[in-house]
């Protein structure tokens, strides 16, 4: 927050808000493709008003949405880097862009795992699986 002092007044300008914007259900299995253009385009309309790729890292900490902004990252980066941008290999290697696009994200990162080019998270340990391992 600034703050803006005239001699009879002062006024606190705000700093502008950074959003992932929503990407709604009405999108189906085209929601994978409005993924692809925030990582790269503004959307004023969306209140997107830099490219996601653009992002300052300190922008992710302070909107609370790196979920969102790494599902669109996870994505993008696959359909640009990986399948230079040939949307009819990507929907053939990935069938679970038609689920949406948490569903493909999950894909995308599983199969990245599985080759290596991912790390695997490893998750809290169950109670049952704490016992099983004594």
């Amino acid at each position: 927050m600034r703050l803006e002092q005239n001699h009879n007044y002062s006024v606190i300008l705000s700093e502008p808000r950074h959003i992932v914007p929503e990407i709604g259900r009405g999108y189906g299995e085209r929601a994978w493709l409005r993924a692809v253009k925030d990582w790269e385009n503004t959307d004023g309309s969306r209140g997107l008003d830099t490219p996601l790729k653009d992002w300052d890292p300190k922008w992710l900490k302070e909107s609370g949405q790196s979920t969102k902004y790494h599902q669109r990252e996870i994505v993008a980066l696959e359909f640009i880097s990986r399948f230079a941008r040939n949307k009819d290999e990507f929907c053939s290697a990935y069938p679970e862009h038609k689920r949406g696009l948490v569903p493909l994200a999950k894909a995308i990162t599983l199969r990245q795992q599985e080759e290596g080019l991912r790390k695997r998270h490893r998750g809290k340990r169950t109670h049952s699986q704490s016992v099983a391992s004594v």
